[in-house]
Formats: structure tokens, C-alpha cells, sequence
């Protein structure tokens, strides 16, 4: 506020009530909760028998419109003071082939249908550290069927590697996820209030 900031942003551990409660009476609000969620080889669950009506695949340049709208709406833009996200290292196209050869890019991705019907993305991008990326681009009430589906074929798809980290928003994807493998790293609670005013 004394550098007359428009808005000032923080995140903070759900586990910790006594400093959400501080920045309350601080005059900060409530944004979001996201979770970071972790998996490792040694926890890969068998792939689901046949699931009714849904089917995996490459992700097509057809899938690219509503998976650029739902990771807008997933990984809103003014979150990304804490992790920039850049969609353009995703989406289709000879021009972005080229350009993510030339920076060493390395994408896999994966569209999930029900009955024809687009319900969620699936993408990783692969790194020389620790653990690999994935964004999981879905409605804001996603099919938790699907869901699990997915993830559980990009983890079989990625089996080879040491781990992967998703981060996604708290709420109604939480059980498939879990239901996938993937563990509860932490969930933070991204706060916002208002800078100084104008004079």
C-alpha cells in the first residue's frame, strides 16, 4: 500500500486459520483455493475397465477452441504473478510445432469424450527436473468419471517418469483426482485487497 499498488495479492495455507484470519482483518478477500496435487510411479493405480461412453485420444487442433476457454477459466490471468502461464506452448499448429522445437518444448496431450462430447484436456510438459507439469483444461463442474479416466491414462501414458504435479481449483474435481493417484500437496487460499486509492 505505501508503493500505491492498485492491488495487492498474497496466497496463504489453508492449515494455517490464524494468518487467513490476520489478512481478513486486514482488508483482504477471499479469491480462490487451489490445490498443488503430486503423483509418483510407485503409486499408479490399474487403468478402469471399460467406462461407459468415454474415450481418450491425442488432443486435436478441433479440441484446441473450448481447451483455451477452459484453461482461461481454470488459470485465470490474474493469478499469474505466481506462475505465468503461457497457452501458446499448447496450442496447435505448424508455427507452434517449430517454435517449441526450436525452445526444446516437449508436450503430450490428450482429449477425453463422453459420447462424442469434449469434457476435458489433458496436458504435460515434460522437464529435466524433478517432475513433469500437467494442466487438466475442464468445465467448472467437470465429470468426475472422466476425469479420473483421464488422468489415470496420462499417468500410465507418463509411467515412466519420477513424478508429476498438477495444480488445479479446490472444489468438485478433488475425488477424481484422488481417485487417479495423485496426493494432496497443499491447498492455498489466494487473497486479494485493494491498494492505495487515488487522491
Amino acid at each position: 500500500r505505501q508503493k500505491r499498488a492498485d492491488t495487492i495479492w498474497l496466497h496463504v495455507r489453508q492449515d494455517n486459520p490464524g494468518a487467513i484470519a490476520l489478512y481478513r482483518d486486514l482488508g483482504f478477500y477471499e479469491r480462490a483455493r487451489r490445490t498443488t496435487w503430486y503423483a509418483t510411479p510407485n503409486r499408479l493405480p490399474a487403468l478402469q475397465g471399460n467406462q461407459s461412453n468415454i474415450s481418450i485420444r491425442p488432443r486435436s487442433s478441433w479440441d484446441w477452441p473450448q481447451q483455451h476457454r477452459w484453461l482461461e477459466a481454470t488459470y485465470p490471468p490474474n493469478l499469474d504473478w505466481y506462475f505465468a502461464y503461457r497457452w501458446n506452448i499448447l496450442k496447435p499448429g505448424l508455427f507452434q510445432d517449430i517454435y517449441r522445437f526450436l525452445l526444446d518444448i516437449d508436450t503430450l496431450q490428450w482429449a477425453a469424450y463422453r459420447q462424442g462430447q469434449l469434457g476435458a484436456v489433458l496436458s504435460c510438459r515434460r522437464t529435466a527436473g524433478r517432475s513433469d507439469y500437467l494442466w487438466l483444461a475442464a468445465p467448472r463442474r467437470p465429470d468426475p468419471e472422466l476425469i479420473t479416466a483421464l488422468l489415470l491414462y496420462g499417468r500410465h501414458a507418463l509411467a515412466e517418469r519420477s513424478s508429476l504435479s498438477l495444480e488445479f481449483p479446490t472444489g468438485p474435481a478433488d475425488e477424481a483426482i484422488r481417485q487417479a493417484g495423485f496426493i494432496a500437496q497443499r491447498t492455498l487460499v489466494w487473497m486479494e485487497t485493494y491498494g492505495a486509492q487515488p487522491s
